[in-house]
């Protein structure tokens, strides 16, 4: 049986547990998927349809008939697969569901709890607190709680803590051909010291350096639809032949700096006094580089730093 965290894993219902046993004896090999936040995007129709409304999904059997369940294995493991949608937690009725799991587990239980998001990595490295319900249940597992397995980082990252046996492993396998996150960026978990990283540090580095290079190279579409923007903020206000004549008159190494600037000024005054589209481009560039800084590091700083991306853009466009 393969448990998956789908960008997509049921100790089950009775329900459950009796579609289990009828699946375990099929050859087929068995998969269970949790939802990831791009699952969410389309209200789960497409998981719906595609993972808990069929049986079979490419040799694979599905047994499985909810977002959420969990999973006994053979010498006391349990998997317990969570959906925390798109706010990270859980809701009352997975709440529910998972305490009765966890009240009625065995003693010698060894648990594996599986989430779309690794809440210790990005609690860290956002300095927040999320999950508080789904958390709640982990403090019920003590020490049967083994593994915390989660994807939505695209990289692979093993946390063990610092003190043997005082909690489980934390584990980010979020590779799966998407794009690649840093290694060599290290978040420190409290407790905790990273123990394995694919890639490496050293190799993630190098491949950070060459980025504004492969980037050109493969995106090169991007860089057209960037440089027609940037054409769209400032054609409409040229030329301003009559005053470029005059600066390169004035030119010279001590004038450089204020002739530049003056040119500068000029074409921003004839964008906002005559044109339409020109400030209307210059409006959107700088609106749409201040939604740029990630949601999750919160409104304000959002604005402190995208704000000042979209004039720098600006900036860079006119000059």
């Amino acid at each position: 049986a393969a448990p998956m965290g789908a960008d997509s894993v049921e100790v089950a219902s009775k329900s459950d547990a009796a579609s289990s046993k009828l699946a375990a004896k099929s050859s087929a090999p068995l998969c269970w998927m949790i939802p990831g936040n791009h699952d969410w995007f389309d209200g789960l129709e497409t998981f719906l349809h595609t993972i808990c409304g069929r049986h079979w999904f490419g040799g694979w059997h599905l047994p499985q008939t909810n977002l959420y369940w969990a999973l006994e294995l053979p010498h006391r493991w349990f998997v317990l697969g969570f959906d925390l949608g798109l706010n990270d937690d859980l809701d009352d009725v997975q709440y529910s569901y998972f305490n009765h799991v966890i009240a009625n587990l065995p003693s010698d239980a060894n648990v594996i709890s599986i989430t779309h998001g690794p809440h210790w990595y990005v609690d860290s490295y956002y300095k927040k607190e999320s999950g508080r319900m789904h958390k709640h249940l982990l403090t019920q597992l003590g020490p049967k709680l083994r593994l915390l397995l989660a994807g939505d980082i695209h990289h692979y990252s093993r946390y063990s803590a610092k003190i043997a046996q005082e909690g489980p492993e934390l584990i980010i396998s979020g590779g799966g051909g998407a794009f690649l996150h840093p290694t060599h960026l290290n978040v420190d978990v409290a407790g905790y010291t990273r123990a394995a990283t694919f890639p490496s540090p050293t190799i993630s580095r190098a491949l950070a350096i060459r980025n504004p290079f492969q980037f050109r190279r493969r995106n090169w579409a991007f860089e057209i639809l960037l440089g027609t923007c940037m054409v769209l903020m400032v054609l409409p206000a040229l030329p301003l032949c009559g005053d470029a004549e005059a600066a390169f008159e004035a030119w010279s190494t001590a004038s450089l700096l204020p002739t530049w600037a003056g040119l500068v000024w000029k074409c921003y005054v004839r964008i906002l006094e005559q044109t339409t589209v020109a400030l209307a481009a210059q409006v959107g560039m700088v609106l749409v580089m201040a939604s740029f800084p990630e949601a999750q590091w919160g409104q304000d700083r959002r604005l402190l730093w995208g704000i000042p991306l979209g004039i720098s853009m600006s900036l860079c466009t006119v000059g």
